[in-house]
Formats: structure tokens, sequence, C-alpha cells
């Protein structure tokens, strides 16, 4: 039965002792205080197994006495130095070695000299849990970490388990063996627990942050691509030389407005007898021409007319909501204003049209306005020309 006991002890110590150990080898990575602790279960791993072994096959290592609780004696001790001793970080690595070291160490030595048998001596064996209790009472001053006396009450269940096998050697020691592995791995479960829930936490407002700063950089360069676009678009649609819609980009204007059925209409003119000023001031005057037309037709339109270049000296104006009448008011101010401000001093005939009156596309309608140009033409230049026949009773 005092076997079998101890047998239960011992199998209660390995469990635990091996679960917190190699939980905290998989878990913890970084080379901290948690660390070194959870090491320090090494010691009581390798211990109680050699004790377990001793006590199975007590053939196998003869003259060999281990105390039952020698490996949660040793546990102990490394425990409440670690907590005690303060370690720099650059000892935290040579301190691991020297923990999964020193419990090896001792099993060679028990295995070899059996150096344990002092231990058997009537009040020797007292020093030790006397110098574990004063650690204990230094370590209970010291401590202001909730968690940290999580661990202080571990180690008093624990310093008491070895009391009771010491003195009484009861069953009771089972229990408390078990109550006081199960308060270190619950205090170890919850200190790396909480330090991965925080990397964890951490990490995913890190990666958080990135996406947003990602999805601002993304959005930043979508915008500044779209504008760019835009731009390019807008460029592929405008005339350098007048700084106006080119022809693509008037006939898109027109398109849209008959797509909507809204009504509008163009003014298609040109400059008269431009050949003869490019023969007369040659093509670099010429150019300065269709500017100052471009120029003038922009000044004298409102915002949501639109003025293109159709090509040579031509140019069409739209006019969104204006009946051919009320355009021919408009044309008949652009002429006068060209006749009395241009130099070289040259004219511009100008043909009307309205949608939907004389055409139902922009070809169409552009074909009209060109015969209402061409009258103007015949009329003597210098005029507008609208189709009367085609208007509103």
């Amino acid at each position: 039965m005092l076997i079998l006991s101890s047998q239960i002890y011992l199998l209660i110590s390995i469990c635990f002792s091996f679960l917190i150990f190699g939980y905290t080898i998989l878990l913890e990575k970084k080379k901290n205080k948690i660390k070194l602790l959870g090491l320090t279960f090494f010691s009581a791993f390798l211990l109680s197994s050699f004790k377990l072994i001793v006590l199975i096959n007590p053939n196998l290592f003869q003259n060999i006495n281990i105390n039952l609780v020698f490996g949660e004696a040793t546990l102990l001790f490394m425990l409440l130095l670690i907590q005690i001793v303060k370690f720099k970080k650059e000892y935290v690595e040579f301190t691991q070695l020297i923990i999964l070291v020193i419990p090896i160490i001792f099993i060679i030595f028990i295995a070899k000299y059996n150096i344990l048998w002092v231990f058997d001596i009537e009040y020797v064996k007292y020093i030790p849990l006397t110098c574990l209790l004063l650690l204990i009472i230094f370590l209970t001053n010291r401590m202001k970490n909730k968690k940290d006396k999580k661990l202080l009450i571990g180690i008093i269940v624990i310093y008491f388990n070895i009391i009771i096998n010491v003195y009484i050697g009861n069953d009771i020691n089972i229990l408390l063996n078990f109550i006081g592995y199960l308060i270190f791995l619950i205090y170890f479960h919850r200190n790396i627990a909480n330090r991965l829930f925080t990397r964890l936490v951490d990490t995913e407002e890190k990666l958080a942050k990135y996406h947003r700063r990602i999805n601002y950089e993304v959005k930043k360069r979508t915008l500044e691509i779209e504008k760019i676009n835009k731009n390019l678009v807008n460029i592929s649609k405008m005339d350098k030389l007048a700084g106006a819609y080119n022809k693509t980009g008037i006939f898109e204007v027109m398109d849209k407005l008959i797509l909507n059925n809204e009504e509008f209409s163009i003014l298609l003119f040109d400059i008269d007898k431009f050949k003869d000023v490019n023969d007369t001031y040659g093509h670099v005057v010429g150019d300065k021409c269709i500017r100052k037309l471009s120029l003038i037709s922009k000044e004298l339109i409102r915002k949501n007319d639109s003025i293109g270049r159709y090509g040579g000296d031509e140019f069409i104006i739209v006019l969104p909501n204006l009946e051919s009448e009320e355009a021919f008011y408009v044309a008949e101010r652009l002429r006068e204003k060209v006749m009395d401000t241009t130099t070289p001093n040259f004219t511009i005939s100008i043909g009307i049209a309205n949608y939907p009156l004389d055409g139902e596309t922009s070809l169409t309608l552009l074909d009209a306005a060109d015969k209402q140009l061409y009258i103007s033409k015949e009329l003597g230049r210098n005029t507008s020309s609208y189709n009367l026949s085609q208007q509103k009773e």
C-alpha cells in the first residue's frame, strides 16, 4: 500500500511537471522570468521519474535511497531563487542551461555515490526545510504582484506537502501534491495564455493598422491613377491649339445630350477666307487667329455650354436648352464680337441647327448646321443662318 501511494504521488509530480515544462517550452518563446520558472519543473520531472524507476526496480539501483519529496524540494529552491534573484537579460540563456543541467548532475551523483544518505540523519534533514521556510518568508515580504502571489500559494502548498512527508508520512501529501501542482499549472496557463492573448491582440492591431495603411495607399494610388487616366482621357479629347474640345470630345457632348433626350442647339462656324489669312500673314498668324477665336467664344458662352474645334478653322458650340432662334442671338453676339476685336481683322460665318428639330443624331444635326453655314457663305459671309421652316410655332 505504501509503495502504491508513493507511485501515485510520483505520477502526479511527473505528469504535472512534464505538462508545465512542455507548456512553457512550446508556448513561451521569449527568454524571460516566466520561462525560467517553467524550466525549473524539469528538475521535478527528472528526479521524480528517477525515484519512480528506483521504486519499481529496486535491484536496478541498489543502496540508493531518495526521499519521495526530493524533486519538490529541489523545485521549490529553484523557484524561490529565480523569484528573489534578478537575472540580467544577457545571463538568462546561461541560467536556463544551468536549470536544465542541475537535475541531471544530481541524478549522476545519486546513482554513482548515493550522496543523499546524509539527509537521513536526524536534524540534518530539517536544514533544507528551514532554508525553504526562510526563503518563502523573504519572498512573501517582497511580492507585490497578485499573479506572483498565486505562484507563492502553490509554493506554500508544496512546502506543507514536504513537511507532512518528513514529519508524518501520511497519504494526505498526495492531495496536497496534486493541489500544489494544479495551482502551478493554472498560474503558468494564465500567465502564458495572457501573454499569448496580448501578443495576438497586438498582432491583430498591427495587422489592422497595416491593413488600413495599405487600403489608404491603395485608395490613394487608385485615385491618383483615376485622376491621371481622367486627365489622359481629357487630354485625348482636347485640341491643344484651340484649348477646346477636339472633334471626338465635342461629339461626345452632343451624344450625351441626345442620349438624355435634352433639347439643344449647335453653332457651326469658321473663319471667312481663312486661306487668304494664311497666304497673306502666314500659318503662325493663322494659328493665332484660331486661338483668338476660341478664346472669344469661351468668354461669350455660358458655363454649361461647350466649344470644340471640328477641324481646321471650323468650330462647334453646343448650347443646351436653347432653341434655334435663341441660339441665333448668341451667334450674332459672337459674330459681332469677333468682327470688332480681332487683329488681324477677320470675320466668321455661322450655321445653326437644333436637336431634335433639325436632326436626331450628331451627324444629321451637324449636316443641317453645315447647310446653314453654306447659306451664310452664299449670303456674303459674316452672317448667321438657321432653318426658319423647322422652328416651333
